[in-house]
Order: structure tokens, then C-alpha cells, then sequence
């Protein structure tokens, strides 16, 4: 998981629906799951995709005649 600091922005979606909870508490554990999820979908995104059923095929060799 990706590291968070002061200076991570959270989605506008995120803070309106924490607006909505009145709890201290519960709002600052949403806000940490929401900052936790969003870090992991951004690093996720910078991730090369390597597709396991083409990492199993052999190594190209000439074509024997």
C-alpha cells in the first residue's frame, strides 16, 4: 500500500458523504478507509500489467524445420 501524508487529496465524493456522519469517531474511521482505498487505487494504477497466461508460454525460439 501506498504512503500517505498531510498533502494526499481525497475524492470530492468521499468528503461529502463523511459530511454526512455525525460521529467524530466513525467519520475519522470512514475518512481513514477512504484515504487507505483511494492511496491503494492510485499506486494500483502506476502498476505495469502482467498477464499470467502469456508469462506461462515458452521463450521464442526459431521455428525448426
Amino acid at each position: 500500500m501506498a504512503k500517505t501524508n498531510a498533502s494526499f487529496n481525497l475524492s470530492k465524493t468521499s468528503k461529502k458523504l463523511a459530511n454526512g456522519i455525525q460521529d467524530p469517531h466513525t467519520r475519522r474511521a470512514f475518512l481513514n478507509l477512504m484515504i487507505n482505498a483511494e492511496a491503494t487505487q492510485a499506486a494500483g494504477k502506476n502498476r505495469k500489467f502482467s498477464d499470467p497466461a502469456t508469462s506461462q508460454k515458452p521463450s521464442r525460439e526459431a521455428p525448426k524445420e
